[in-house]
């Protein structure tokens, strides 16, 4: 707010803040490892994180259906995986198929940053979409947050959400060089 839109931005806490729901929650994913790809050197969209994504959007839809919900990831490729994982999960759980394939005005969606700029729902999930190299090396490339338009990239990420964010990451604040950022 102070950065981006000079404080003018004024909000009101949502219901929940005041019966002591967090709007904001961090979940660590231990073992996002795998190896860099060979034309771009990241790694992306590692099993764990895929794993954990899918997770909370099955969790979602098991207890706020009547929520909307949105995935946003810094990866395109991690966007395709979760995806891919969330309709492969669906079709094993007939008690959630409803909450993906009913029609409603905001659609559960998976999409990456550049994309959700203008969008919003209920609750969101922001999966960083990279990972750690086996031997736990934390490369310095993270898609359209590494470029010139990463914080504003990351303000609009951080953004989308109404009532509660959970960022979702396989590598620590701490394991960063931010020297190499």
């Amino acid at each position: 707010n102070a950065r981006f839109y000079g404080g003018r931005l004024e909000s009101m806490p949502w219901a929940g803040a005041f019966l002591g729901h967090s709007s904001l929650t961090y979940s660590y994913v231990p073992d996002g490892t795998g190896m860099p790809d060979s034309r771009t050197g990241t790694v992306e969209a590692t099993d764990a994180e895929v794993t954990r994504a899918v997770e909370l959007v099955l969790d979602h839809a098991i207890h706020r259906p009547h929520e909307s919900l949105m995935v946003i990831t810094a990866s395109a490729v991690h966007a395709q995986r979760v995806e891919q994982a969330v309709w492969s999960a669906v079709s094993n759980r007939p008690e959630v198929v409803d909450f993906f394939t009913a029609p409603r005005g905001e659609p559960f969606l998976v999409t990456t940053i550049e994309h959700a700029a203008a969008l919003s729902r209920d609750r969101v999930v922001f999966s960083l979409g990279y990972g750690m190299t086996p031997h736990g090396r934390v490369l310095s490339d993270f898609g359209v947050l590494a470029t010139p338009l990463g914080e504003r990239a990351l303000a609009v990420a951080m953004t989308r959400a109404r009532r509660s964010l959970v960022i979702v990451s396989c590598i620590r604040p701490e394991q960063l060089d931010l020297s190499r950022m």
